[in-house]
């Protein structure tokens, strides 16, 4: 009798990671092949020739493929531009027109921010994934040149 409160609590642990343990490869992080959109390039330059200015321009520039064979809507590209200590200073949104089957854009975003020396910028890209509902990935690092 005095083993009864053990073997219950023995049966919620085994239920519980049981249940864990088969919902893992929904806690994955997702592969950015499984979306409809394909980031072609992304490529970024911050202007170094402003010397001892108070603030820093740059631009980013996404390629954007659709690789399916509908149209995607609700197109929607964030950065967020982080200083070189790691810390968001900025975010800029904008919003890119249908996608149709196997069509490309090209997005440009500027900045120019005010006491920092240089930003580094992380992508986000949001589109209709159901209805209304917003699916969201982030873009591969973009390159320098």
């Amino acid at each position: 009798m005095k083993y009864q409160p053990i073997r219950k609590f023995l049966g919620v642990a085994f239920v519980l990671a049981f249940s864990v343990l088969l919902s893992y490869p929904t806690l994955a992080k997702d592969s950015i092949s499984d979306h409809p959109i394909r980031i072609l390039k992304a490529r970024y330059q911050n202007d170094a020739s402003r010397g001892g200015a108070a603030s820093t321009r740059g631009n980013l520039t996404i390629w954007l493929q659709n690789q399916v064979d509908v149209t995607v809507d609700g197109v929607e590209i964030e950065v967020e531009l982080y200083n070189d200590r790691n810390r968001k200073v900025e975010t800029l949104r904008k919003k890119v027109e249908d996608l149709g089957p196997s069509e490309k854009k090209v997005v440009t975003f500027r900045w120019d921010v005010i006491a920092e020396t240089s930003v580094k910028p992380k992508f986000f890209v949001e589109y209709n994934f159901r209805g209304n509902q917003k699916a969201r990935f982030e873009g591969e690092s973009p390159n320098w040149q």
